[in-house]
């Protein structure tokens, strides 16, 4: 029997930053819409979707979006993907797609203006991305994970709705647990109270300069009473591990390390700070340099200055292991107690989603 709730399309996808505020709201949403994941075949989002029974489906896409649309190759890819994702999007309709970017949303959002399926576009970081800037004249309406120059939206012709509504996390990471939680899960954990807890993290892929860091001060942090979670990347190896110092790859439960760390040590992605922020970790932030626009960096200036109790910036290019042990040694600037508790932005963005619908 077809379902008489309203449907709303998600898509977004090629790196783990456009897919979990996907998730998020998926759980925010799913009670009252009938929800579909439209995902690239073989994809990190497709293999996320399966492994939280997300209904999905597969569509075509151009694979990566180069940094200029100026490469024909890949437009013409990109054409081909949009002709081939009309039949998909005619046969669930949605009432509405909400889009966090990349190249995977492009193909479906350019047919979906053709056949006039509105659509909302998340923007993650605080530099517009590329396939939100091609598609934002169309939107219904624009929504920003980090406060974005005013001017470089002005420049889209763009004359919606903006919407601050902050990057939307899963469950997990929403804030430290009580003091009983936190005893369980050091003894699940296998740390001692005198100890403290530092997550080492440079994302799925890690981060070669941090992890160069770290392994040169690594004992010395032992010796001060620290336990390392240091999560490597899937491409960057192995390392020893011991009782205080435990090396991964990959961190299935990042969340529960989050609600016992003392320190985080992270780039500065935009997903990445949105559970830091969730999470209330303290954490030094070393963006990448080499990202797109250098977005990184602004998104960590745009952490640091509505959270300046939170976060710390290091610079790469001034990422020295003798520079970072001072760091994470120095005293933070005092919590500041009376901030107003920010609304959860799934929250927030379900609202704008329902006020479109009605």
């Amino acid at each position: 029997m077809t379902s008489s709730r309203p449907k709303i399309a998600l898509v977004g996808g090629g790196t783990g930053g456009h897919i979990y505020p996907l998730l998020a709201m998926y759980e925010e949403l799913s009670s009252a819409y009938e929800l579909l994941y439209f995902v690239g075949a073989d994809s990190r989002e497709e293999k996320l979707a399966l492994a939280s029974n997300i209904p999905h489906t597969v569509i075509a896409s151009p694979g990566g979006m180069p940094r200029s649309l100026a490469a024909l190759p890949w437009s013409l890819r990109l054409g081909l993907a949009c002709l081939q994702n009309v039949a998909p999007l005619r046969d669930f309709a949605p009432d509405l797609i909400f889009s966090t970017g990349g190249y995977t949303a492009a193909a479906l959002l350019i047919p979906a203006l053709a056949l006039r399926f509105p659509y909302v576009l998340h923007n993650l970081d605080a530099a517009l991305g590329l396939a939100n800037r091609l598609l934002a004249r169309g939107a219904k309406a624009l929504t920003l994970g980090l406060p974005i120059d005013p001017e470089s939206i002005f420049a889209l012709h763009y004359a919606g709705p903006v919407l601050l509504a902050g990057n939307p996390v899963r469950v997990d990471f929403e804030g430290k647990q009580n003091t009983s939680d936190l005893s369980a899960l050091r003894q699940k954990w296998n740390i001692a109270e005198s100890q403290k807890v530092l997550v080492v993290t440079g994302g799925s892929q890690g981060a070669q300069a941090i992890n160069s860091a770290i392994s040169e001060i690594k004992d010395e942090l032992v010796e001060a009473a620290w336990v390392i979670f240091h999560q490597l990347g899937e491409k960057n190896g192995s390392s020893e591990a011991t009782d205080s110092y435990r090396p991964s790859a990959y961190f299935a439960d990042l969340g529960e390390l989050y609600a016992l760390a003392d320190l985080v040590i992270s780039r500065s992605g935009a997903m990445t700070l949105a559970e830091l922020d969730a999470s209330n970790c303290k954490a030094i932030l070393v963006p990448y340099p080499a990202a797109a626009q250098n977005h990184q960096l602004l998104n960590a200036r745009a952490a640091i200055g509505a959270r300046p109790e939170l976060f710390k910036l290091l610079e790469q290019k001034n990422l020295l292991a003798s520079t970072l042990l001072m760091m994470i040694e120095e005293p933070w600037p005092q919590a500041i107690s009376e901030l107003v508790k920010k609304p959860r932005a799934v929250e927030t963005i379900a609202k704008l989603l329902k006020c479109l619908l009605g």
